[in-house]
């Protein structure tokens, strides 16, 4: 079970820095997966910016995801089941996971026999726009998203400030050794430390950028990310909780001297 105690990083691939003209950021690299979020890019084949992705970066697994408006992206809802031939063409071309809604068992199915014929993964995913209401609520979300039999799953909700923290925690602590769960942080400004400790805690993957901006709210610099890692060990029975969060403040205290900023807005 260690293995899932080690945070992965996934680096966004979008137009601005991975564009036809885009200069490749070498921070990219640094990332242990990259998510090649489709909807963002206009008039662009799924299969050849595959494969350019591939070519660009040998070995590191590939997330290709079609994000809706909805949960966050720029794919229109109403148009969310022309989305399959997009997934099954960049499986075709080598993407490694397919990431697909919770609330689209349709796509889920549709997309079975493209995964079992190129041996790629399926991540199920769940976006909120406010924190579950209850211990209970979080768990029901994990089970829904369990009946759909993927190889990975990711929950997350947006927290405005930190009050709804212990849902989150609880959940991490309960589920945080379960290798099917591949992501749970919180967004928006009030998740931004649940970005470190939920990788800390055993859900490995959490979501970086490189650039001039922030593309949301509470995100982290992959540079940042990684030096964090590197310097903070995973929740164990000899780092507790506690102890745990304190070393997160007190690194993020320090980070301005290294990073030469304060806030995400800065960044």
């Amino acid at each position: 079970m260690a293995n899932f105690r080690t945070p992965k990083i996934v680096g966004l691939l979008v137009p601005e820095n991975f564009g036809a003209d885009a200069a490749v950021p070498p921070e990219l690299g640094l990332c242990d997966l990259l998510e090649l979020r489709f909807d963002l890019f206009r008039g662009a084949k799924p299969g050849e910016l595959v494969s350019r992705a591939r070519a660009a970066f040998p070995g590191k697994p590939l997330l290709f995801t079609v994000r809706l408006e909805r949960d966050g992206g720029a794919w229109p809802d109403g148009d969310a089941g022309a989305r399959f031939p997009l997934f099954a063409e960049a499986l075709e071309a080598g993407a490694d996971w397919a990431d697909a809604e919770l609330d689209e068992p349709g796509l889920v199915r549709r997309l079975r026999p493209v995964l079992a014929r190129t041996g790629s993964k399926l991540l199920v995913s769940n976006h909120l726009w406010s924190a579950p209401e209850s211990a209970e609520a979080c768990e029901a979300l994990w089970r829904s998203a369990l009946r759909l039999e993927g190889d990975g799953v990711k929950l997350v909700w947006k927290m405005d400030d930190r009050a709804a923290e212990g849902i989150l925690t609880e959940f991490l602590l309960h589920h945080g050794n379960d290798p099917r769960l591949a992501a749970c942080f919180a967004m928006g400004e009030g998740g931004r430390l649940s970005r470190l400790y939920g990788p800390l805690m055993g859900a490995p993957w959490t979501y970086g950028f490189c650039g001039s901006g922030a593309p949301a709210p509470g995100q982290w610099k992959i540079a940042e990310m990684r030096d964090c890692f590197a310097k903070i060990a995973p929740l164990d029975a000899e780092n507790g909780l506690n102890r745990l969060k304190s070393a997160l403040e007190e690194w993020e205290k320090a980070r301005f001297s290294t990073f030469g900023h304060a806030t995400w807005e800065d960044a």
